[in-house]
């Protein structure tokens, strides 16, 4: 292999990698350099600033790539045909990269074809490792080699396969603050595919999408799934689909729907016998049920879902059920079982970075401690909150406005408090519709009771 087609070859990979990994993608890719000729070509090509060192202070341990005039240089004006086999080389690397992480985490994958089977087929390696609390340390580096992998497939119209990463990684992606950017790569890939690949990308997109309070959006997209996925008969979708319909449908105010879909899902998930589909449907239907007041529904349903997410170490639903199950409690005015709730679903929130489960967990304490009168740690509580909703750009953060104002409406300064449940209404007005007249009518007894 000529210098000029290995400095092409890396330009295509576009991963940063250490001497080894980067002799070793040579290697892969049918370059037969020795170790001395290979050091040679690499002190030349250091010698003239090719590389540049992304970090690192020992250059044998730092991570290297090419300089981007330099990549820019050899894509530009490298064959088709050239292009075709570079990015082949880097598929086939990013493969083994992704098998050698697997091992150092002491998960061992078939070999052969059902290697790349095992990585991107049904409930696969790339989902489980993405999400899984356990291999915290590995989820960026995974990440960054599919995407990487899924930009080499995409370029070689390996659609299918580009999808099944895109789908196994977006939510993980979207938890790390790369959404935009997996919203548009859901969107570019749902374009190019067809049948099931192409309605789970648009799936995927409207749940971001929901995530974001975009629900006229989301639940648009939705209704436009639904026949897709009949024809399709593909049940287990459209079972999860419902399940998200019924979660836009509680955002907007829209309870006794959501219920009512819910219902639906829950019925649809225990014919299917998709177990973990079902947890998360009664855990939303919690959720509902509670909105409306049906406590022991609500808490009936919860501990059915915490059971199934705790026996299974779902640790990210098991910490968003715990959340709700807490607020259940909560209401119900069971202190203890509510903090008992709200302390472990805090623990797993900051153990998995799950962001919205710690937010809505210290949230959750600071309106237990504003029940009991204990009005300092409720505060230190709600501004811990507010400080971490600020930091996400959360929408939701009209709920701690709204608990500032009754924490200070309780204190007697109703001053602060209207200032407070003011700032929430803007909110409200904006991301949640259904939170608007609760609002209001709070607005209108602190005003009365500052007047008199």
């Amino acid at each position: 292999m000529a210098s000029r087609n290995r400095l092409a070859n890396l330009s295509i990979l576009g991963l940063p990698l250490d001497f080894d990994g980067i002799k070793n993608f040579l290697e892969q890719s049918g370059d037969t350099l020795s170790v001395d000729e290979y050091m040679a070509w690499l002190d030349s090509c250091l010698e003239t600033n090719l590389f540049l060192k992304i970090i690192g202070a020992d250059d044998n341990m730092s991570l290297w790539r090419l300089h981007d005039v330099v990549s820019d240089y050899f894509i530009k004006n490298a064959q088709t045909e050239d292009l075709k086999r570079y990015h082949r080389n880097a598929d086939g690397f990013i493969l083994e990269r992704i098998s050698s992480l697997a091992m150092s985490m002491n998960i061992i994958l078939p070999d052969g074809d059902a290697r790349r089977d095992a990585i991107l087929g049904a409930n696969n390696f790339l989902y489980q490792i993405s999400h899984l609390p356990q291999h915290q340390e590995f989820h960026q580096s995974i990440l960054n080699l599919a995407i990487n992998w899924f930009d080499h497939l995409f370029w070689l119209g390996e659609y299918k396969e580009a999808a099944d990463i895109l789908n196994s990684i977006c939510f993980a992606l979207a938890r790390r603050g790369q959404r935009k950017m997996a919203e548009n790569m859901l969107a570019a890939i749902a374009s190019k595919t067809k049948g099931l690949t192409s309605v789970v990308a648009q799936m995927n997109l409207a749940t971001l999408l929901r995530e974001e309070l975009q629900l006229s959006l989301a639940i648009r997209l939705y209704w436009q799934l639904i026949p897709k996925l009949s024809k399709l008969k593909a049940f287990i979708q459209l079972a999860q689909i419902l399940s998200e319909m019924a979660a836009i449908y509680r955002q907007m105010g829209n309870l006794r729907r959501s219920a009512m879909i819910l219902e639906l899902s829950v019925i649809l998930n225990r014919w299917l016998k998709n177990w973990k589909s079902l947890a998360i449907a009664r855990s939303q239907l919690s959720s509902t049920y509670r909105y409306l007041k049906y406590y022991s529904l609500a808490l009936r349903n919860s501990k059915k879902a915490v059971n199934y997410f705790r026996k299974t170490n779902d640790l990210l639903n098991l910490g968003r059920s715990l959340l709700t199950q807490g607020n259940i409690h909560y209401n119900k005015s069971k202190s203890d079982s509510a903090l008992l709730c709200f302390n472990e679903s805090l623990e797993i929130g900051k153990r998995i970075e799950d962001h919205q489960t710690e937010i809505g967990s210290t949230s959750g304490k600071a309106r237990v401690f504003l029940s009991l009168k204990k009005y300092d740690e409720a505060q230190t509580l709600l501004e811990q909150a507010i400080s971490l909703r600020e930091r996400y750009n959360d929408h939701y953060i009209g709920i701690e406005y709204q608990n500032m104002g009754a924490l200070h409406e309780q204190k007697g300064d109703y001053a602060m408090a209207l200032g407070w449940y003011q700032k929430a209404l803007v909110q409200f007005e904006k991301y949640m519709p259904a939170e608007v007249a609760a609002c209001r009518w709070n607005i209108a007894q602190v005003q009365a009771k500052y007047r008199g």
